[in-house]
């Protein structure tokens, strides 16, 4: 599974399911679907990923901008899957 974070990109990140899970469909794009949960159990292993978020801009100087850069769940309850892999979960 991926986390897809503020700026759009994918990381991979290791999932283990404790029931089949179950998805809604968002989009497909590129390859993979956007999808986010169902039911309970497969919403808690989604949000429970860690994905970064970044607050800003802050100009601390004028010349200066800062982007703030933290770690977070997955707040968005949103995973992306190869849509290859789709069909075998």
């Amino acid at each position: 599974m991926y986390i897809i974070d503020a700026s759009g990109e994918r990381h991979e990140r290791p999932v283990t399911w404790a029931t089949p899970p179950a998805f809604y469909l968002h989009e497909v794009n590129d390859g993979f679907a956007t999808v986010s949960a169902v039911d309970f159990n497969t919403y808690v292993v989604i949000r429970d990923l860690l994905t970064v978020k970044y607050e800003g801009p802050v100009v601390s100087r004028p010349e200066t901008v800062v982007r703030m850069r933290y770690v977070s769940g997955n707040t968005d309850a949103l995973i992306a899957i190869p849509v290859a892999e789709l069909s075998g979960i």
